[in-house]
């Protein structure tokens, strides 16, 4: 593969089931001792988090296990010293407060970048219906829901994040309710990207169904992982 590192963050241990993430080019890192990360993520769970991954790189191909753990794109912003732009895939906005105030979770976290990321700008979002969107006054107009890629403007770089629950059942299975995007749908709005935008601060994926395997799945990471990897 190219020189853009593919980290694998190992949580729930769903990755371990895919064989392809087991070659010797990809960094995993074992998150599994870490507790109170499940959905929601202490204070204390963040630092242990912060920690190990200082040290790795951002602008990689970064597993975020499933969705429970979508907030960790909250924690790789945080290097991020420059103003950017936040692009989500994702069938939910992550907008909503955290049911429990002094913690990070995978529906509240977008709003947290917002009131806390200094050089964060926008963030446009690819996925959500409106009916979905859950924010403070004062960030309205920092949400854009996105219809077509090509009128997001080019003026900072830009970070991706991606959550395959946007894809329709047909070809993934998650372990949240599900968008009705085409895989080839993703797969070109994805690749529209990495051709116009440069340059790119990182991306994400995450999304999965940590109860049982799914041969669909493990194809879908293998498509997208050689795409980004081949094209960052």
């Amino acid at each position: 593969m190219s020189q853009i590192s593919v980290i694998v963050m190992n949580i729930s241990h769903m990755y371990e089931d895919y064989e392809f993430l087991h070659a010797s080019d990809f960094i995993w890192l074992n998150l599994t001792d870490i507790m109170e990360v499940d959905g929601y993520c202490s204070g204390r769970a963040q630092k242990n988090i912060i920690e190990r991954i200082k040290s790795l790189p951002r602008r990689a191909v970064h597993l975020l296990d499933n969705g429970n753990y979508h907030y960790l794109t909250d924690l790789w912003c945080r290097s991020i010293s420059e103003k950017f732009s936040l692009l989500l895939f994702d069938h939910h906005p992550d907008t909503q407060k955290s049911r429990i105030p002094s913690m990070l979770s995978c529906g509240s976290w977008v709003r947290h970048m917002l009131g806390s990321h200094p050089y964060l700008q926008k963030v446009y979002m690819v996925g959500p219906s409106s009916g979905k969107l859950s924010f403070l006054n004062e960030y309205k107009d920092r949400i854009v829901l996105v219809k077509d890629l090509s009128l997001i403007p080019l003026d900072f770089p830009i970070y991706i994040s991606v959550d395959l629950d946007i894809l329709d059942k047909k070809y993934f299975i998650s372990n949240w309710d599900q968008g009705t995007f085409s895989f080839d749908q993703l797969y070109s709005d994805l690749s529209y990207l990495l051709e116009i935008h440069r340059p790119f601060l990182g991306v994400d994926l995450c999304g999965d169904d940590d109860r049982a395997y799914h041969l669909s799945n493990e194809q879908v990471y293998f498509s997208l992982i050689n795409l980004l990897v081949n094209s960052l």
